[in-house]
């Protein structure tokens, strides 16, 4: 049997601990450790802050994270040295392909294009999230670019990869759709630097993070008719102050977090998949890598 520690912080602990527990395998699912000794934890689930009796767990096997990245748990040096997955569960990852296919449709109309395979959207990173992404995108006619930062083997067309291969990628791309990870490397990429290398009339689509776009830059990119406009589901600030420069444009459309969420029970039921397949095939899909924060 495997001992499977949700901690309380966990969106909604109680749904998730109850859909575990409820899985085909034979989980001791708990959120308490004073229910079992540390040392006998296999499986640990977090959210949002690394716990302090993670590092009791001494025999722990594999570390879940509920929440979006690891950027915030790196930052605390306290995640242990086991495999690591992000719960990007198949829920979360058809509403962001469905909310970016809206965004780029809406782009479509807007420059009354006639034919989806007259643009080129070009995705920035594609993890599980960017993967959907592509294929809900290249099932409705686009013409599509990948960027990854490192080379990795990927069944996608026209993947351009690594820093030196950016500019290429983004003067071949009519849309921006930015999914990477918080790095250090990846703070402020979406740039004048950027922008003035996108065809005229870019569009800008941000369901990654806040830090990923400098505000100014783009505002001041729209105004000199580099840009079209944007749509952007995360912000720097959360929420958005009512002064901030993005509001009020005409064609910047903002979005409170509606692109992704956390369903704590479709969340739980992946984990319970991701749990089988670790331990009985010796593979998940997207594991995190530690040295890259992603």
């Amino acid at each position: 049997m495997l001992n499977i520690y949700v901690d309380p912080g966990v969106k909604d602990v109680e749904v998730f601990t109850k859909v575990m527990g409820e899985g085909d395998a034979e989980y001791n699912v708990f959120s308490t450790i004073d229910s079992i000794r540390p040392a006998k934890v296999d499986v640990a689930v977090v959210w949002l802050s690394t716990p302090h009796c993670l590092s009791e767990f001494v025999n722990l096997k594999l570390l879940l994270i509920s929440g979006s990245g690891i950027d915030h748990l790196v930052k605390e040096g306290k995640l242990p040295d086991v495999p690591t997955v992000r719960l990007v569960d198949f829920k979360l990852r058809n509403k962001v392909a469905n909310y970016v296919l809206a965004a780029v449709n809406d782009y479509k109309k807007a420059i009354q294009a006639t034919q989806a395979s007259e643009i080129t959207v070009g995705l920035l990173g594609v993890g599980l999230i960017g993967k959907s992404n592509y294929y809900k995108l290249k099932e409705a006619g686009y013409q599509l670019n990948c960027w990854v930062r490192s080379n990795k083997t990927r069944d996608f067309d026209n993947v351009y990869v690594g820093q030196e291969s950016l500019t290429n990628f983004v003067k071949h791309s009519n849309i921006l759709v930015c999914q990477l990870p918080s790095t250090d490397e990846t703070y402020h990429i979406l740039d004048m630097k950027i922008f003035d290398l996108m065809p005229k009339n870019g569009y800008i689509i941000n369901v990654g993070r806040g830090t990923h776009l400098n505000e100014f830059d783009l505002i001041k990119a729209i105004d000199e008719g580099k840009l079209y406009g944007a749509c952007l589901d995360v912000f720097k600030l959360d929420p958005l102050p009512v002064d901030n420069i993005l509001r009020n444009q005409n064609t910047i459309k903002l979005t409170p977090h509606t692109a992704g969420g956390i369903f704590p029970e479709n969340q739980a039921k992946y984990a319970v998949k991701v749990i089988a397949s670790f331990f009985k095939q010796g593979k998940v899909e997207g594991l995190v890598n530690k040295e890259m924060n992603y």
